[in-house]
């Protein structure tokens, strides 16, 4: 989760320090693209666990295009939110074991003389989430703002996490950790919730965490009142 905080607030940073740098005469920040959300979602259990790299880039400039490659596989972003600014990109080919292999990013501006900007990072080596279920669906209690649920639990789990995706968006996103308690090998947790979609509509999941790797269980989708 460190992980994640330290991208996401570095990602704020750059997006910062670009409007804050425009705004001097004469200055013209060079093209930067980092990642602010980036995990390895695990799929299945046991000997049929498989991880695949999750990863929205955002930059300071329109981006025109990006690419990125791990463990020697290729990927291709695109962009989301109606806007070149963020892309993401979710590999169709996962890999079979926990990896510290390094995330390679290589973007072009969508600038009349494009520039390119790349950045590297590494995913945690992480230990494998065990299977878990969650009891019925999270519950969303829209006069509090506040999602509960209850689940088993995630051997090796360090965390578990609110996951929410978006209708212009192909990948949970983490939202924040859940407050919860454990007894007889049952989880329940709650956390303040408050969203808004295009149309007023997304879809939660709870996911299990230990250092990079994301275990998502539980998806519904939920209407938020505008």
């Amino acid at each position: 989760m460190k992980t994640l905080m330290n991208l996401k607030l570095f990602a704020m940073s750059l997006l910062l320090w670009a409007g804050m740098t425009s705004c001097l005469k004469g200055s013209d920040p060079d093209f930067m693209v980092v990642p602010d959300v980036a995990y390895l979602e695990q799929t299945g259990s046991g000997d049929n666990a498989r991880y695949y790299p999750v990863v929205r880039i955002v930059g300071n400039y329109a981006i025109q295009k990006a690419t990125c490659s791990f463990e020697g596989m290729p990927g291709t972003f695109s962009p989301i939110f109606n806007n070149s600014y963020y892309m993401e990109c979710e590999f169709p080919t996962p890999v079979s074991t926990l990896t510290t292999g390094v995330f390679s990013i290589s973007a072009t501006s969508a600038e009349e003389q494009p520039r390119s900007a790349s950045y590297q990072f590494t995913f945690n080596t992480s230990e494998q989430l065990g299977y878990f279920d969650v009891d019925g669906t999270l519950q969303y209690d829209e006069q509090k703002q506040t999602i509960t649920g209850t689940w088993s639990e995630s051997e090796n789990a360090t965390a578990y996490v609110l996951m929410y995706q978006m209708g212009h968006s192909q990948i949970f996103v983490p939202y924040g950790e859940f407050n919860y308690t454990t007894e007889d090998g049952k989880v329940t947790g709650s956390i303040p919730f408050s969203v808004q979609g295009s149309d007023g509509t997304c879809q939660i999941a709870v996911a299990a965490v230990n250092d990079s790797a994301f275990l998502i269980k539980g998806i519904r989708s939920l209407t938020i009142s505008e």
